[in-house]
């Protein structure tokens, strides 16, 4: 029997064609903040209704409708491939608030046809104020995807945005890959550097922003003809091409759902589509990029009022160290969720943004900022970090429980026939 499927996994890989596909979704959405009150001392800083409404109106109109499409897609033709990154802060609330958008990725993950992408857990600008941090909102994602999901993302994605230290933590932390977004990296799309283990997957600039912002409006500008032709065109023979379930909204009425069930059919039928793993094990370039690599971080610090946000975040970074009210810690990382300074930008406008200008949104930024800062004045301070590294250890070396050992077991397995 395994020869039988070697043969026609060998039979594939020779009728393959030239331009393979590698195809990525984000989901994400960071929670409503609570309009701030000077001089309100209060812990929550979460605006619980608003977050409710924003979240439940999405998962009716964007969330399940995109899961609906791959999940049909999939199950048309068993040579489909997709890559998924779902933020902690958004399994949360897709838990509380959406359960059944919850249930709709675990249909998808059983089909095996998904790889799961690492993330920072508050798709946070963690990254620029702490690799202690930024490690410690990574692994938490990928324990929150293992306990969803049984495994652990062995490709994380360089979000919301890259910067080079994340190449030699992705590698610190156990990651085979980083996937970078469009205009990190000109060169081969997926390459293994000489001087380290780590592979870098850069995502198509052209093609990528063909979708997102030239798809169409009203009636769709582009069709699947010419995204193929565009594919064929390109440089690379692994086109890597992903954005956040943002788009499927922004381009709903231009028939992108539509458009993307074509694709995934075509592309499948062809046997273009491949895994991140699947291109770091047998498509990876043996080079070595440029040290000085860097991204547009604009979108998130490129005004006054962005960096002020970011530096008044900085100060809490100490001071929320080592407190034994991990609830307060919690509230800090989720302030520092790239939606929050999107918000604060008068040029690169988010989609969903409750705020009526940049500085409305940095005025309850800090107010909010302003009134965990209270709240910390009267929690206690841990005297020294042992019961930190103690409670630290148990989380980064958690016992790990039969079911999910026996469904990794069962996603490799599956995972295996799509690859």
């Amino acid at each position: 029997m395994k020869d039988i499927q070697n043969k026609r996994s060998d039979l594939r890989d020779s009728n393959r064609p030239s331009k393979r596909l590698l195809l990525y979704f984000e989901l994400h959405d960071a929670p409503r903040l609570r309009a701030g009150h000077p001089g309100e001392d209060s812990q929550d800083i979460i605006d619980h209704q608003a977050t409710e409404t924003a979240i439940q109106t999405s998962a009716h109109d964007l969330y399940e409708p995109v899961n609906d499409m791959l999940l049909k897609a999939i199950e048309a033709n068993s040579q489909t491939k997709i890559a998924l990154a779902v933020s902690g802060q958004m399994l949360e609330q897709l838990s509380k608030y959406a359960p059944d958008v919850i249930e709709g990725l675990k249909r998808l993950h059983e089909t095996g046809a998904v790889e799961w992408l690492g993330l920072p857990y508050n798709y946070s600008l963690s990254v620029l104020l702490s690799e202690e941090v930024y490690r410690e909102e990574v692994i938490r994602n990928s324990d929150l995807v293992y306990q969803y999901f049984g495994i652990r993302p062995k490709v994380l994605l360089a979000a919301p945005f890259f910067e080079k230290s994340m190449v030699h933590l992705a590698g610190a932390m156990g990651f085979e890959a980083l996937l970078v977004m469009p205009g990190v990296w000109t060169g081969r799309s997926v390459v293994r550097d000489v001087t380290s283990e780590i592979v870098m997957i850069a995502a198509n600039e052209t093609l990528t922003t063909t979708i997102t912002q030239h798809f169409g409006a009203g009636n769709a500008t582009l069709t699947n003809d010419d995204f193929y032709n565009k594919v064929n065109g390109a440089s690379d023979d692994t086109v890597v091409v992903g954005f956040s379930y943002d788009v499927f909204h922004a381009h709903r009425e231009a028939g992108i759902l539509r458009f993307f069930g074509k694709l995934l059919a075509q592309a499948s039928k062809e046997g273009r589509l491949v895994h991140p793993s699947e291109a770091v094990h047998q498509y990876a370039e043996v080079l070595q990029w440029p040290a000085d690599l860097e991204a547009d971080t604009s979108p998130w610090l490129g005004n006054e009022i962005q960096r002020e946000a970011l530096a008044a975040s900085r100060a809490l970074a100490e001071a929320t160290k080592n407190r034994l009210d991990d609830k307060i810690r919690k509230y800090w990382l989720q302030l520092l969720a790239g939606d929050h300074f999107l918000h604060m930008s008068s040029s690169h406008a988010a989609l969903t943004n409750p705020y009526l200008s940049p500085y409305e949104a940095f005025t309850n930024y800090k107010d909010v900022l302003n009134s965990l800062m209270k709240s910390l004045q009267s929690a206690p301070v841990v005297e020294d970090d042992k019961t930190v590294k103690a409670v630290e250890f148990e989380r980064q070396h958690p016992t790990t429980p039969t079911w999910a050992v026996q469904e990794q077991s069962k996603y490799q397995e599956v995972t295996r026939k799509h690859i």
